[in-house]
């Protein structure tokens, strides 16, 4: 549902989704990995408050990609 920012709730924030997804290929020790957060890039914010007078926020990061490789040095 609508995230309320303060005690009167009047200053609300429709609920809202961000697409994140990954996608990995392992073979023997090795792993590579391709994984995306926030792909659609939307600004939203991820926390508010009020203090002396002054507000404060904080925008969720933008679009992310990771392209990664991991390799293990231990057998299982």
């Amino acid at each position: 549902g609508d995230i309320y920012w303060d005690e009167d709730n009047t200053l609300r924030q429709p609920f809202r989704l961000t697409v994140s997804g990954g996608i990995s290929y392992s073979a023997g020790s090795f792993r590579v990995y391709l994984r995306g957060e926030n792909l659609s890039g939307a600004e939203i914010p991820v926390f508010w408050f009020r203090s002396v007078g002054r507000e404060f926020y904080q925008l969720s990061r933008p679009a992310t990609i990771t392209l990664g490789v991991d390799f293990s040095i231990i057998k299982q």
